[in-house]
């Protein structure tokens, strides 16, 4: 495979990895897949989906025989979420999820992928904790985390 690819597999392994120690919480689970667009069709409204896409590739030099590669990955965590009696999105559904994406976040600063050791951590953003638009039209939580990745080359 492409270090792209070989990078967005190990976060996608890495973050298995984290479920089954428990990093995420106690009882969370979900399986993370490399995929090349977020799933479009949550058949389980119970399920916790996540998503690991390549978001970019850059390329820069890091001196006269050597490149910098910087691989973005964007980490997409989604789960349908029920409404309250007033009918606006369900809070006690929510914050847990929001927690999730936190501990995700906090999971891979400074961390090397044990599938790709050579990958140095630089970055993590996460614009928005959730998408609103999602929120608000389909009653879906979807958070995107945004990974940052560098390996120099020869």
């Amino acid at each position: 495979m492409a270090i792209r690819t070989d990078i967005t597999q190990a976060v996608a392994d890495e973050l298995n990895t984290g479920v089954a120690s428990g990093a995420f919480g106690v009882g969370v689970t979900f399986a993370a897949v490399r995929a090349y667009e977020p799933i479009k069709n949550l058949s389980e409204p119970k399920k916790i989906y996540v998503t690991v896409v390549t978001r970019s590739f850059a390329q820069e030099p890091a001196s006269r025989i050597s490149t910098y590669i910087d691989v973005m990955v964007d980490v997409a965590i989604q789960k349908k979420v029920g409404s309250d009696i007033s009918g606006n999105v369900n809070i006690d559904e929510i914050d847990p999820l929001a927690t999730i994406v936190e501990l995700v976040v906090e999971f891979f600063n400074r961390k090397r992928l044990s599938g790709f050791p050579a990958a140095v951590w630089t970055n993590t953003e996460n614009q928005m904790i959730y998408i609103q638009d999602h929120l608000s039209e389909k009653r879906l939580f979807t958070s995107v985390i945004t990974l940052t990745y560098r390996v120099m080359t020869k």
